[in-house]
């Protein structure tokens, strides 16, 4: 089976926002620290979650289209990232000296573009996955491929492939579930991603996803030789602060009410699922609190998501912060963040027809990883982060194209896998916060243990 057609799920086009007087400390490793002053600065990406490929013009138009991009003041960024009450701001003199052992499903990584649909072999991308310490995948379930006709049967085979493919490996599946049938689509104008004009055949394709890939689900009585990794969590569409993904403006109550439709539907089949909100970059926070601001909106989803793209590796921790204080203003303390996006790319060099915030060199690329891994494992309590997912596994690079093209921990190259620095980089960042000197055979199962 194929993935047809095949999406990237990535393309990343900042708006960068100036954060004030921060000091936060970066660890390299688990000894070095560097300082970020006030002169740094956080960018936020927009990612195509199972998008269609981007032209340069689309990804800089769908930024440009992004309504809240106001220079924050040094005040207002320390005011919001100390009201994280669980997250203060790290002083200089507090350098992080033994990053924690993360818990079991920290790690994860998106899987999209050609990789998705199995070019190159997608079982042999996972099992180094695998090796590598990742615990979890985040793919598009595109709606729009399983349901083409209204009165048609749900067509499986895209996503089967997936999640058998996973399920081999251990490895748990992150839907973003996405992609508007023509016969359910609003009038949208060109460059956009068409959203539901009526929110009840998206939420029955969800109904039907449980019944496939859910606890008991028919995917998993029709393969009885895979280890079972029933899905239960959904993420609910991608990005929605951009035009590009949701051209209705305001976005907020349109995309609330999507929210509360798939909330219905997924825990009728699953009560002990989760629901997840889209990502969001740019100021993620401000965006965040337009949801809120819908009534209600904080009962229809379990867990925050974040799309932390920024220049400076310990932003990202920032970016958290004031994404926390935001939900305990509005009474949503208690429910954990997942990044469901995050990464630099290696696009310097290969003259870029863009000028997104996150092109570093392949050794900047590595170096950044490097220097955020325990970041993320040492801020995870603090933060109720749940998990993280790298941006991205794989990527298809071309000379003068989109800078995104060159995000992937592996570069394709035919029908190969080219590893880059980062990935040994990833790898032993990885390990470390697990724990682990080598992985067994399955997702989570650490063969030989770090002294």
């Amino acid at each position: 089976m194929n993935l047809s057609p095949r999406h990237p799920l990535s393309r990343i086009v900042a708006l960068t926002v100036t954060l004030g007087v921060v000091w936060l400390v970066v660890a390299s490793g688990a000894t070095a620290a560097s300082v970020v002053s006030a002169a740094s600065a956080v960018s936020a990406a927009s990612a195509a979650s199972a998008a269609p490929v981007v032209s340069a013009a689309s990804a800089v138009s769908a930024a440009s289209a992004a309504s809240a991009a106001p220079v924050v003041s040094a005040a207002s960024a320390v005011s919001a990232a100390s009201a994280a009450s669980a997250a203060p701001v790290v002083s200089a003199a507090s350098a992080v000296s033994a990053v924690p052992k993360v818990p079991s499903g920290f790690v994860g990584v998106n899987v999209d573009g050609p990789l998705a649909g199995g070019q190159p072999s997608l079982p042999s991308a996972m099992s180094t996955m695998v090796g590598a310490g990742v615990e979890s995948v985040r793919v598009a379930f595109n709606w729009a491929a399983a349901q083409p006709t209204e009165d048609g049967p749900y067509d499986f085979s895209q996503t089967d492939m997936i999640v058998a493919d996973a399920a081999r490996d251990g490895l748990t599946v992150l839907p973003v579930v996405i992609y508007t049938p023509s016969w359910d689509a609003r009038p949208n104008p060109p460059g956009t991603i068409a959203i539901p004009k009526d929110d009840r055949p998206y939420a029955a394709y969800l109904t039907a996803l449980v019944k496939r890939y859910g606890p008991k689900g028919t995917f998993w009585a029709d393969n009885p030789t895979l280890p079972e990794r029933p899905i239960r969590e959904w993420q609910i569409w991608n990005e929605p602060n951009f035009t590009y993904y949701w051209p209705t403006r305001p976005f907020a109550p349109s995309y609330v009410a999507l929210v509360k439709a798939a909330h219905t539907a997924i825990k009728r089949a699953d009560p002990g699922a989760e629901v997840v909100l889209a990502g969001m970059p740019n100021d993620a926070w401000d965006y965040l609190q337009k949801i809120y601001d819908v009534p209600n909106a904080g009962q229809y989803f379990d867990v925050v998501a974040a799309h932390p793209y920024t220049v400076i590796p310990a932003n990202v921790i920032l970016f958290l912060q004031k994404m926390r204080a935001v939900m305990t203003r509005n009474e949503n303390a208690s429910k954990p963040i997942v990044i469901t996006e995050m990464g630099w790319n290696s696009s310097i060099g290969h003259k870029p027809s863009d000028d997104y915030c996150c092109q570093s060199t392949a050794a900047r690329q590595a170096a950044k990883v490097k220097a955020v891994l325990p970041l993320l494992a040492q801020y995870r309590a603090a933060l109720k982060l749940q998990a993280f997912y790298y941006y991205t596994w794989a990527s298809q690079g071309t000379n003068g194209g989109p800078s995104a093209d060159w995000a992937g921990i592996f570069q394709i190259s035919g029908s190969k896998l080219l590893a880059k620095p980062v990935f040994a980089t990833f790898k032993a960042g990885v390990l470390a916060i697990e724990r682990c000197k080598r992985i067994g055979k399955l997702a989570g199962s650490c063969a030989a243990a770090a002294g």
